[in-house]
């Protein structure tokens, strides 16, 4: 499985050099629309090409790394091949191997070592061969030419009308061994259910695995995921509130007390705040001179928005309270929030109610901030 999971590292690696040629050391960079390397010339030393269309109709005596919509090799290529694209064919024979990220890769020539490949189809045609491993992340892989060592598929359909001079192992929904197949080592597949294939086709031994059963969370799996999740925000929140009230226990009582005492007017206020703020933003930000401006106001209103929310929490703890009885002494606001962050935090935790819930305490919270805010101005 190690095999399945560096393929498609190995193939978006081949898309980064295909597509970034300017970070090597090339001795030939081509670029532009079409990119073509003509007939009966021999390029020396590596090539990286950029392009719409790439076509390599001469020789190259070194690698060839390559991005684009569609790319033909239809020369000698004496190094690897590395590209990206929408349709490679290779027509001409590799002496290395070939790493493609692709759409469709068809190979109809010979391949001197290994290919790895991630995309929808591969295809070695009956010119086509590969002596060393093949590798194949995607839909379909269709092997009309021999392949000299392992095969290592994972996708949809394995057609096989070849010889494999390794193992395979596949972990598809369809695997075909049609006429001419033959697999020197063993078969190793993957599926929902044992297929009807013919054990003569296969030197080896056939192994069927199914794939691993899916795990439906049982009712009680879901609610000790739930508690999880909300134990560990209740606590992070209450931990940062008590924070805040420990450093700043005036201001935080000066924003609580206007929130309790002038509710009405802390909503319709934090509503405005949350409609018009990241408007004005946003007409700052597009024009040069107002720019650094609208980026202060952004930063501002998520940190209005986060401590609205935890002022919120500790005024609603600080009107249980005093609903409750509760006299106000040194350390009423750390039982507020001891009593308001997992309160409100559960409530917020509903269906539908607590998205309305969290809605309308955070335009009170921070109208209330905005409300403490001008009564310190004009005091």
């Amino acid at each position: 499985m190690k095999r399945f999971q560096s393929l498609a590292i190995a193939g978006l690696a081949a898309g980064a050099l295909a597509l970034v040629p300017s970070l090597s050391y090339a001795i030939s960079i081509q670029g532009g629309q079409n990119v073509t390397v003509a007939k009966g010339t021999t390029h020396q030393g590596s090539l990286y090409a950029a392009g719409q269309t790439i076509t390599i109709d001469g020789d190259v005596n070194g690698d060839v790394l390559c991005g684009g919509e569609t790319i033909t090799i239809n020369g000698a290529v004496h190094g690897d091949v590395l590209c990206a694209g929408q349709t490679i064919t290779i027509n001409g024979p590799v002496d290395g191997s070939v790493r493609t990220l692709s759409q469709m890769l068809t190979i109809n020539s010979s391949v001197g070592r290994n290919v790895t490949s991630a995309g929808e189809s591969l295809g070695v045609g009956r010119s086509g061969k590969v002596a060393g491993e093949l590798s194949m992340l995607g839909q379909s892989l269709a092997l009309d030419g021999p392949v000299g060592r392992d095969v290592a598929v994972a996708g949809q359909r394995l057609e096989l009308d070849s010889t494999v001079g390794g193992n395979i192992q596949a972990r598809v929904q369809q695997l075909v061994l049609d006429g001419t197949a033959m697999v020197t080592g063993n078969l190793d597949y993957t599926n929902e259910q044992a297929l009807n294939l013919d054990a003569a086709k296969v030197h080896g031994v056939i192994t069927h695995h199914e794939p691993p059963a899916k795990h439906e969370p049982s009712p009680r799996d879901l609610f000790l995921a739930w508690l999880g999740h909300y134990v560990y925000w209740a606590v992070a929140g209450l931990v940062v509130t008590l924070v805040l009230v420990w450093l700043l226990p005036r201001p935080v009582r000066r924003v609580t007390n206007v929130m309790i005492s002038r509710a009405g007017g802390s909503l319709g206020r934090g509503v405005i705040t949350l409609l018009v703020t990241p408007a004005l933003a946003i007409m700052l930000g597009i024009t040069v001179i107002g720019a650094p401006l609208g980026v202060l106001l952004a930063v501002l209103y998520v940190i209005g928005i986060v401590t609205s929310l935890i002022m919120a929490a500790v005024a609603t703890g600080q009107w249980l309270m005093t609903q409750t009885g509760w006299h106000e002494g040194n350390g009423t606001l750390a039982w507020a929030a001891t009593i308001g962050v997992p309160g409100l935090l559960l409530i917020e935790q509903l269906p539908f109610v607590g998205f309305i819930v969290t809605l309308l305490v955070l335009w009170w919270g921070l109208g209330g901030l905005i409300l403490a805010i001008q009564d310190s101005k004009q005091h």
